[in-house]
């Protein structure tokens, strides 16, 4: 706790505000940084960069009783939008997590589609997957007439004629070939 003899004698503290990685977003407004007053009420807000996704804000406070809310949200430490009340030193630091897309096609005369079954990590959405997530692709040809097809093999980041598995450490693109199956 410090006092600022320039407020009348009231009592100050110290927010801190960081991003881990530093790379991984911006925070808002960052000028926010410094003395506050006490009982002070901050709103901030976390951008992820491209290619990257926000986790959630951690917050450690020297006397353990500084409140923390997110204008109304549940789970106010995994929104990107939060709001601090300042009743001693703070660190406020947004946590973001590197992300990788995954693009499937499916080429070739005949028909398909392709399953995903997430072993480890994080699917963000249809397309983005948290790094080091591992996903497994499973190739699903049209078995009724008259498309009736077979998985022919898969090409890109995927090789073989099996299942797949993709683990995301860079974007990746994959193709699933499948060929129509001739009439008898």
């Amino acid at each position: 706790m410090k006092s600022n003899p320039a407020s009348n004698n009231k009592t100050t503290y110290t927010l801190t505000i960081n991003r881990s990685p530093e790379i991984g977003g911006v925070v808002s407004p960052e000028l926010l940084s410094g003395i506050q007053q006490n009982n002070a009420t901050v709103d901030i807000s976390a951008t992820p960069a491209a290619g990257y996704r926000f986790v959630q804000w951690t917050v450690t406070s020297a006397e353990g009783n500084t409140t923390f809310s997110n204008l109304g949200w549940a789970n106010p430490h995994l929104r990107e939008e939060a709001r601090v009340n300042l009743n001693s030193d703070v660190t406020l630091t947004a946590n973001f997590e590197r992300v990788y897309t995954l693009l499937i096609h499916t080429a070739g005369n005949g028909s398909g589609s392709v399953t995903r079954e997430l072993v480890y990590g994080t699917n963000v959405n249809e397309t983005a997957f948290a790094e080091g997530t591992i996903v497994i692709l499973e190739p699903v040809p049209v078995t009724s007439w008259p498309n009736n097809s077979t998985f022919s093999n898969w090409s890109g980041d995927c090789t073989g004629t099996g299942a797949c598995a993709v683990t995301m450490t860079q974007n990746r693109t994959v193709t699933a070939t499948f060929t129509l199956v001739e009439s008898p």
